[in-house]
């Protein structure tokens, strides 16, 4: 991907976590249906890599194996998607676009002020927690909170109908929103925390269309629950701690984007089996 094209202004983000009602089906019908092209807008994992077990972390590991892996993740879910029957539009154009900068901007008339300092510091605190693309966000519809709270232009409008709007400049039916969890855990050869582990991936998606509506909402993936791809290839595992290493990067870059696969494959079949 073409890294220096991508790269928005620190300034260029809007984040809200919104209370998304739930429903009996992951897909709301018929809206689901009148969706026929759309776009991720935000794909987003948690910074930190935790040990199923809760006994260690991914130490060490750097922002570009991160920025990697989810740009893969990014290209993996925009095809996936597909067989929905969706036509997807190319990631790299909607990262690019003019429409998703300014979607996101913070108004010049508040940038240099003690309010735009204070949104820009939010915006790298918030940022830090996860990682994505690059010139990507990370943007929460959260099913779990009461409250409604918002990062970047403190904007009171609903933020479902911000990406509404957005879905309607970026010319699509839907904006989607990805979310993945990442864990590792030890396999047969594993003892108290120490052996070979893979990497597991759970993911989820949710989708809003131009008119604000939550037409897939599939539940946040818990930490180190749920339905999980596995990755084929492991790691060395010390005291419950995956140590990355430069000399290891190629491997454990490929056990995130193995586990990042197959639970693609998974979680986009089960949307395709709710919508049928």
């Amino acid at each position: 991907m073409n890294k220096s094209s991508r790269i928005l202004s620190t300034s260029c983000i809007t984040i809200a976590i919104v209370l998304v009602t739930g429903c009996s089906s992951i897909v709301q019908k018929p809206q689901v249906n009148a969706v026929h092209k759309a776009a991720i807008v935000s794909l987003y994992a948690n910074e930190k890599v935790p040990n199923a077990d809760g006994l260690g972390v991914v130490n060490d590991w750097d922002d570009h194996v991160r920025m990697e892996v989810a740009e893969d993740a990014l290209v993996t879910f925009a095809n996936e998607l597909q067989v929905t029957g969706w036509k997807l539009v190319n990631p790299d154009s909607v990262i690019q676009s003019k429409e998703y900068q300014d979607a996101f901007a913070v108004s010049d008339k508040v940038a240099d002020s003690k309010m735009g300092k204070f949104v820009s510091l939010m915006q790298n605190v918030y940022r830090r927690q996860f990682f994505t693309p690059a010139g990507m966000w990370p943007i929460q519809l959260d099913d779990k909170e009461a409250n409604t709270r918002y990062f970047g232009d403190a904007a009171k409008s609903n933020p479902k109908q911000r990406l509404a709007d957005m879905a309607k400049k970026l010319g699509v039916d839907a904006v989607i929103i990805v979310q993945l969890d990442y864990c590792y855990d030890g396999g047969m050869l594993s003892m108290l925390g120490t052996g070979q582990a893979v990497m597991t991936a759970a993911s989820s998606i949710k989708a809003v269309d131009r008119n604000g509506d939550v037409v897939i909402n599939m539940p946040s993936p818990p930490m180190c629950g749920g339905d999980r791809g596995k990755s084929d290839t492991s790691a060395v595992m010390v005291k419950g701690n995956l140590e990355f290493t430069h000399v290891a990067k190629d491997r454990f870059k490929k056990m995130f984007i193995e586990a990042t696969r197959a639970s693609a494959r998974v979680t986009v079949a089960e949307i395709q089996k709710a919508m049928n």
